[in-house]
């Protein structure tokens, strides 16, 4: 797996700069963005089944990006403002659809 990041350090390198910049400028948006670029890269190295059908949906759900589980399967959508409840339950049918449980976590920083 080191081998394929050593390979692509440029990809990396801006998927880092993109997220410590949004970090730095607290800025979600930015962060979430850059997620979504890494996350686009894990896929080259440790494919998830139903990341690309994830990303697809990202716009449907108002998601501002998209996460994974760079040494596992988890995939999920990041939001940088509260959703509504028809959101919360189609997205609970949308990943029971792929297959999968749906869970919901607050993070964030101030």
């Amino acid at each position: 797996m080191q081998q394929f990041y050593r390979r692509r350090p440029d990809a990396y390198g801006q998927a880092l700069t993109g997220l410590l910049d949004g970090f730095s400028a607290r800025d979600p948006v930015a962060v979430a963005r850059a997620s979504t670029q890494s996350a686009a890269l894990s896929q080259e190295v440790l494919p998830k089944e139903t990341f690309e059908t994830v990303l697809a949906h990202q716009g449907r759900f108002g998601a501002d990006g998209v996460f994974v589980a760079h040494t596992g399967c988890l995939v999920g959508y990041l939001f940088c403002r509260p959703f509504s409840g028809r959101t919360r339950s189609d997205l609970t049918a949308f990943f029971a659809s792929l297959g999968h449980q749906c869970s919901f976590a607050q993070g964030g920083f101030r």
